[in-house]
């Protein structure tokens, strides 16, 4: 535990507000940035009586986390772990260095966020996820069919403990996102199930449904060399961007959410018509995206001939190949417009 000295400088200007709960958090952020591996060390995390105030909010607040009250030990086992996640300098996943950026209110003068949220910012956000959403229950209408879902407390458990930190800064970034950009009405899924075209069990982040059409969402927290390296055949993330084209009939229906922060929006187009198209031919993964297109011919309410039909009306194959080379070459809306940068 800190030194007297410690407890006393981060309390003290905050009398006032003093409660069980503050004391409380306070010990669980100094056993996050105490923890014999991973923990940062860094004193002022627990000194910052912001993050103080939010992590108090999260443990006492029973629709946060957890489904069930009564597992207050897992609700602080994974409040400590999000914090360890969010501060540590010892956690590396290659590329995706969870360490890059992220500080507390107290030393953001001399260190910029950014990949992730400040640590108040990212508790704010996870509050307001749950105070949001955590009526999203049910089963998922998407394109005429009912999927199930897992539910936003998944997210909880699948991200938010040491053991995914490679995905941390994806769940963080989604969670900002949906907090503050998405429409609570039209969310109707979180980590919704379904079985893709190659026949393998799937998990799309999020599936909304609006007025006009369903859609399904994937949150990337890449860099654009990342994007290269999993933008391969044969790749994980490649071969699930294959079987969403075969979940969906039209194009619109798929959105990737990529993080501003991490990327060159008026580049990244480019760099994902270079992955499918070089030398005026498709590669591997452009004749890969073709395929997976061609044969999702099924029916939908809106698209009576399927993703197929929707792009290539009336043409052949071979006619159909050639006007999707030139969709990749002229970055066409209609193929490219699944990326969107938040």
């Amino acid at each position: 535990m800190g030194t007297f000295e410690d407890v006393s400088e981060a309390l003290s200007k905050n009398v006032i507000s003093i409660n069980v709960a503050t004391v409380e958090a306070w010990k669980l952020v100094n056993e996050a940035i105490s923890h014999p591996t991973y923990g940062s060390g860094d004193t002022d995390y627990r000194r910052d009586f912001q993050i103080l105030t939010k992590v108090s909010y999260l443990i006492n607040n029973s629709s946060i986390l957890v489904t069930n009250q009564n597992n207050i030990n897992v609700k602080k086992t994974r409040i400590k772990d999000m914090i360890i996640l969010a501060t540590s300098n010892k956690l590396s996943a290659g590329s995706n260095n969870l360490s890059l950026g992220l500080r507390c209110n107290t030393c953001q003068n001399t260190t910029k966020d950014q990949v992730i949220n400040s640590l108040p910012n990212m508790l704010e956000d996870v509050k307001e996820l749950y105070n949001k959403y955590q009526n999203v229950n049910g089963v998922v209408p998407f394109n005429g069919a009912n999927l199930t879902q897992l539910g936003v407390f998944t997210m909880a458990e699948d991200f938010f403990n040491l053991n995914s930190y490679p995905s941390f800064q994806g769940v963080t970034f989604l969670t900002r996102v949906l907090v503050k950009t998405a429409q609570p009405s039209v969310v109707k899924g979180f980590e919704v199930n379904y079985v893709g075209a190659s026949g393998s069990p799937r998990r799309g982040d999020v599936v909304c449904n609006t007025t006009t059409r369903d859609i399904i969402i994937d949150g990337k927290s890449w860099t654009e060399a990342t994007l290269r390296i999993n933008f391969k055949v044969g790749q994980q993330s490649y071969n699930q961007f294959l079987d969403y084209i075969g979940l969906i009939s039209n194009l619109n229906q798929l959105e990737y959410w990529f993080d501003e922060r991490k990327i060159n929006p008026t580049t990244f187009e480019y760099t994902v018509q270079n992955i499918w198209l070089q030398n005026n031919s498709l590669t591997a993964e452009g004749n890969a995206l073709f395929n997976a297109i061609w044969a999702n011919d099924k029916p939908s309410p809106t698209e009576p001939n399927g993703l197929r039909g929707s792009l290539f009306p009336n043409l052949s194959q071979a006619g159909a190949r050639t006007e999707f080379a030139t969709m990749i070459n002229t970055l066409d809306n209609r193929l490219f417009g699944f990326i969107k940068v938040k």
